[in-house]
């Protein structure tokens, strides 16, 4: 529940990630944060921060390949390039466009 939005619009890279245990990582894992960013929804369901909200595609760059420059990793991961090291999954809708990530 980062100010993100204001992050961005100072062109500050953005990296979004859990505090395990802190908060609770569900079966969705990295999706479930992308869409608390953009959808700026607690765990229980109540709005904190709308002004702060994201897009899907500000927050999907949120938990690759800003995650790795923060990291200082993005030469070896965060994005699909030859020779990077990567974890991919199949997804059945694109989060993208999807209305709830």
């Amino acid at each position: 529940m980062n100010p993100a939005n204001s992050a961005l619009k100072r062109d500050i890279h953005v990296s979004l990630h859990t505090d395990a245990p802190v908060f609770p990582l569900n079966a969705y894992g990295p999706l479930q944060i992308i869409s608390t960013a953009v959808n700026r929804k607690t765990i229980t369901g109540n709005s904190i921060g709308q002004s702060q909200a994201i897009t899907a595609y500000q927050a999907l760059r949120g938990v690759t390949i800003d995650a790795a420059w923060q990291g200082r990793e993005d030469s070896i991961k965060g994005s699909i390039e030859v020779g990077k090291k990567a974890d991919l999954v199949i997804l059945s809708k694109n989060p993208l466009t999807v209305e709830s990530c």
